[in-house]
């Protein structure tokens, strides 16, 4: 297995629990869609799209992330975010749009 891809896929695991530890208990991971998002997770009130990003990030790699994520279209009671996997437990999140 691709190094790379198991970082990601690990990561994208870890965020469906945080997920459900914030009160979303429908979650999926979208695996090998080639879409914006990579983890969703749903509650009775609203839906959490988030794309999981792991490793160094530059500035200019962040803003094309983001600028990505605001051109997805969204239905009605969808938001958005972009979690940053930092390693050892630690995250940096991005609520946009």
């Amino acid at each position: 297995m691709n190094r790379n891809y198991a970082r990601g896929a690990r990561a994208e695991y870890l965020a469906i629990g945080r997920l459900h530890e914030a009160g979303y208990p429908t979650t999926f991971r979208s695996a090998g869609s080639h879409g914006v998002f990579d983890v969703f997770g749903f509650n009775r009130r609203m839906g959490l799209a988030v794309q999981v990003k792991t490793g160094a990030l530059s500035k200019s790699q962040l803003a094309a992330a983001v600028a990505q994520i605001e051109d997805a279209v969204m239905p009605k009671g969808m938001k958005r975010a972009l979690w940053h996997h930092l390693g050892r437990g630690a995250w940096v999140e991005y609520v946009v749009g």
